[in-house]
């Protein structure tokens, strides 16, 4: 009998110790449901009597509560006060789709939430000013959108050494800017309308298996200052620019394709560059672009097509390895000074009898032009396939009166029986001195070596 009794008060202890803790009593549940245009705020927040207000819920809520929104609209018409500090821990999800979180009043476009640790499921954020703000902790995103308004609308404003890992995400006129040492992971999102990114600082942003389904957006990532982004297995097409490179930022493209309809898919004006197997298009300008700036551009394994150019390197360092280059133009153009190029194992073509394949084309001179060396060959493959009674040489070097350069392309395949190439379209080790008589395969001007 006595050690039952003993047995009772410990259980009864236990039970009072537990219900002192943290976090939400074994006897409440552990989800509270929100309903806008039917709950009740003097409601007890369960799935049939919901609270009306995410407010009202906030209000309520216990670190290991869920807050449930049940479709609906919650904006300021159903009392809703934009913005709310989200508490560390916060889960907001929803019951089903077409749960819309709205910014109603037009102006001044607001906040919804300044976050923390935090996430959030299945929700639309619309027309806010700036739907999220964090600074500090780890945002999780599941299957969230963002839907934009007519005026300039942000996603996500993350800074600091914030981090924001999504998933499953839709931004239509909606943008993402990260600052600092902030790192954004994103894998699988659509893209519609003005919707960029723009990390800016020492900011990271790393997206994969991302799409723009209908051509619509203006550009895709602008990367500044010291910034590190990362594309991996997407799809963008865009109007514009799907990455522009400025300072010292970085830029790599892995797997991915990349398009422009009216311009040239990468703009590259400072920083670096990387891209890896997939394919760049731009359908009015280059492939790639690096126009000014000492950028470096690097290229492997890539199929490079531009209807005013493959690829333009304007100044920097440029590195082609196994990658296949063409356009209508010519394939490869070096302009600007002080450029040095590195160039393996790839084809470039030109489908225009009256473009050059390369083209060194500048008033001042270049840094280095390296098409393959007697110890390391270029196995580079050069066509003009325009069918033209009369085609351009394919290699054509223009530099200033009274510069010197000199090109090295060792190891590459020529058109065949032309200039001295043989029946296999290749050289013996021999120097040609500008200028040089114009021909098939090249023309080089005055003070320019052209090494076999």
């Amino acid at each position: 009998m006595k050690n039952a009794f003993q047995n009772f008060a410990l259980i009864g202890l236990l039970a009072i110790l537990a219900a002192c803790g943290e976090g939400v009593p074994a006897t409440e549940a552990k989800e509270m449901y929100v309903k806008a245009d039917t709950g009740l705020d003097s409601n007890p927040g369960t799935l049939d009597k919901p609270l009306k207000t995410i407010k009202k819920a906030l209000g309520l809520w216990k670190a290991g509560r869920e807050l449930v929104l049940i479709p609906s609209i919650y904006n300021e018409v159903s009392g809703e006060t934009w913005p709310y500090d989200a508490p560390a821990g916060l889960v907001i999800k929803a019951t089903a789709s077409g749960v819309v979180l709205e910014n109603s009043v037009g102006s001044p476009r607001r906040v919804a939430f300044n976050t923390s640790q935090v996430q959030f499921e299945n929700i639309t954020f619309k027309d806010f000013r700036r739907a999220l703000v964090q600074s500090t902790g780890t945002q999780t995103l599941k299957g969230v959108s963002f839907e934009g308004g007519t005026g300039e609308t942000t996603a996500l404003d993350l800074s600091k050494a914030a981090e924001a890992s999504w998933s499953g995400v839709n931004l239509n006129n909606s943008s993402v800017n990260l600052s600092g040492a902030s790192k954004l992971n994103l894998k699988g999102c659509v893209l519609k309308g003005s919707s960029t990114f723009n990390p800016s600082g020492a900011a990271e942003l790393n997206l994969e298996s991302c799409t723009t389904p209908d051509d619509s957006v203006d550009g895709v990532v602008f990367a500044r200052d010291s910034s590190k982004t990362t594309i991996k297995q997407s799809t963008l097409s865009v109007q514009n620019y799907v990455v522009y490179t400025g300072e010292t930022a970085s830029v790599t493209v892995e797997d991915s394709t990349l398009s422009s309809l009216q311009s040239s898919p990468a703009l590259i004006r400072g920083g670096s560059f990387s891209i890896k197997g997939g394919r760049a298009y731009g359908y009015k300008r280059y492939g790639l672009e690096s126009d000014m700036g000492s950028a470096s551009l690097r290229v492997e394994g890539t199929q490079v097509y531009g209807v005013a150019g493959g690829i333009y390197q304007a100044s920097g360092y440029l590195q082609i390895n196994a990658a296949t280059l063409s356009s209508p133009s010519s394939a490869l153009l070096i302009g600007g000074s002080g450029v040095g190029l590195s160039l393996r194992n790839s084809t470039l073509e030109t489908t225009q009898s009256n473009s050059n394949v390369i083209l060194f084309n500048t008033n001042s001179t270049f840094g280095s032009a390296d098409l393959g060396t007697a110890s390391s060959l270029g196995n580079n493959i050069f066509k003009n396939t325009s069918g033209g009674a009369n085609p351009r040489s394919m290699l054509g070097v223009y530099i200033g009166a009274g510069l010197t350069a000199t090109v090295a392309a060792s190891g590459n395949t020529w058109m065949a029986n032309q200039q001295g190439a043989d029946a296999a379209g290749h050289y013996a080790a021999s120097s040609v001195v500008g200028p040089s008589a114009q021909g098939v395969n090249y023309y080089v001007v005055a003070g320019v070596t052209l090494n076999f």
